[in-house]
C-alpha cells in the first residue's frame, strides 16, 4: 500500500480551537507518514535528522516529517525509551502513544479528521484527558498539562487523568526532571493566559514542591500572577511576582531552576530590594536600592522589579519613577570634576544622587 502522510499534533488541535471560537492561529506543522520505510523517505528526497527515530526534513519546505512509531519505556524519567517505527505501524499506534486526545487527532491531504480517541469531543466538552496509561512513562507530560491548563483556562482535567497525575507523582516520576526541562516548561507556562493555573495544577498533584522546592505562593500572589499576564507583562516581570512570597530563598530557587542570567538576576533583587520598593522611597533609601540593582548600568532590571511591585498592590511606582528620574540625571563625570580627594568621589556621587531625589520627592505629593 502507498504510504500516507498525515498532519498531527498542536497543529490539528489549533485549528479545531480555532474553529471552536479560540484565538489561536495554527502553525508549526507536524507530519506522520504511514506505511513507508527510511529507504522510501531518502529516495523521496527527504533528508534524515532524527537520531533516536526516523524523522526526515522535506526536501523543499523544511518541515518534518516522522515516521509512525510505537515506543516503549525501558528506564526511569524521560530518557529511558525505546522505539518502534516500521510500515507496519499504524496511525492509531503512533496517536495511541501522544499525551493528550486533544493532541492525538491527525488530518489527512483532504481535510478530513482522524480522531480514534475522542480528542474533538474533548475539545468541545472542555475536557483534559489522556489518551492511554503510556501517559505516565513520561514525567514531562505533567509540566505539558500544566502548561495547557494555563494556556486554556476553561478546560478541566478529567478525574481519571487526575488520579494518574498524582500516583506518577506518588511513584517518583516527577523526581526525574531535570531543572533545565523544568524552567523551560515553566517559562513558556508563566507566559499564557492564566498562569496561575499551572501553579494550581502542579500543586494540586503535588508536583510543585519537587519541581519548585521553596516556592511560596498563596492565592495573592496567583491572583498577582494572573494580574501581570492580563497585562501582558515579559517573563521577568512575571517570574518576579511568582517568586515575590519566597523571600531569602528566592535566588536558591532561581539557582536550582538553572535559569538564565536575567531571571536568577531578578530573582536575587527580590530579597535585596523588593521590600523596598513596595513601601514610599526616601532619597537615602532609593540611591541604595538603585546602586543594589545596578539601576545606573541595567536600568531595566529595576524597572522590571518596579514593574512586579505595581501587580504586587504597590501604590509607589510613580514616586519610584520620579525618584529613578532624578538619580539618573546625575552625571558622574561632573562630579567627579568638582571632587579632589579620589577616594571621595564614589560618597559624592551618592550624596549628589541623594539630593537631586530629594529634591523631586519634596515637590512630590504624598
Amino acid at each position: 500500500m502507498k504510504p500516507q502522510i498525515f498532519i498531527v499534533g498542536g497543529y490539528v488541535r489549533d485549528l479545531l480551537l480555532k474553529e471552536e471560537g479560540y484565538d489561536v492561529i495554527p502553525q508549526d506543522r507536524d507530519f506522520v507518514v504511514v506505511g513507508a520505510t527510511p529507504q522510501y523517505m531518502v529516495q523521496k528526497g527527504f533528508l534524515p535528522v532524527g537520531a533516536d527515530f526516523p524523522v526526515f526534513l522535506h526536501p523543499k519546505t523544511h518541515e518534518e516529517y516522522a515516521l509512525a512509531r510505537t515506543e516503549r519505556k525501558t528506564g526511569p524519567g524521560y530518557h529511558g525509551f525505546t522505539f518502534h517505527a516500521s510500515p507496519e505501524v499504524t496511525l492509531e499506534e503512533d496517536l495511541e502513544r501522544r499525551d493528550l486526545t486533544i493532541n492525538a487527532i491527525a488530518m489527512d491531504s483532504l481535510g478530513r479528521f482522524i480522531d480514534p480517541w475522542g480528542g474533538r469531543k474533548d475539545i468541545r466538552d472542555r475536557i483534559f484527558r489522556h489518551v492511554s496509561s503510556a501517559f505516565r512513562e513520561d514525567p514531562v507530560r505533567i509540566l505539558r498539562l500544566a502548561r495547557f491548563s494555563a494556556r486554556l483556562p476553561d478546560f478541566s482535567i478529567a478525574e481519571d487523568t487526575w488520579r494518574l497525575l498524582t500516583d506518577m507523582v506518588r511513584c517518583g516520576e516527577a523526581d526525574a526532571l531535570v531543572p533545565e526541562r523544568v524552567m523551560r516548561e515553566l517559562s513558556r507556562g508563566l507566559m499564557e493566559q492564566k498562569p496561575s493555573r499551572m501553579i494550581r495544577v502542579l500543586s494540586r498533584c503535588g508536583a510543585l514542591e519537587r519541581v519548585i522546592p521553596g516556592l511560596e505562593c498563596d492565592e495573592e500572589t496567583l491572583r498577582c500572577l494572573d494580574e501581570s499576564a492580563q497585562a501582558g507583562a515579559a517573563l521577568p516581570v512575571r517570574f518576579t511576582v511568582l517568586l515575590s512570597r519566597s523571600g531569602q530563598r528566592a535566588g536558591s530557587i532561581a539557582r536550582g531552576l538553572r535559569t538564565n542570567g536575567e531571571l536568577q538576576g531578578m530573582a536575587d533583587l527580590i530579597s535585596r530590594c523588593l521590600p523596598g520598593v513596595l513601601n514610599p522611597p526616601t532619597a537615602q533609601q532609593a540611591v541604595h536600592i538603585f546602586e543594589n540593582s545596578d539601576f545606573f548600568r541595567r536600568p531595566e532590571r529595576f524597572r522590571n522589579l518596579l514593574a512586579a511591585a505595581r501587580f504586587l498592590g504597590s501604590p509607589w511606582g510613580d514616586r519610584w519613577e520620579t525618584a529613578s528620574a532624578a538619580a539618573k540625571s546625575i552625571v558622574p563625570r561632573s562630579v567627579v570634576a568638582q571632587t579632589a580627594d579620589p577616594s571621595a568621589i564614589p560618597q559624592a556621587i551618592r550624596a549628589a544622587r541623594e539630593r537631586a531625589v530629594e529634591t523631586v520627592l519634596s515637590g512630590e505629593p504624598q
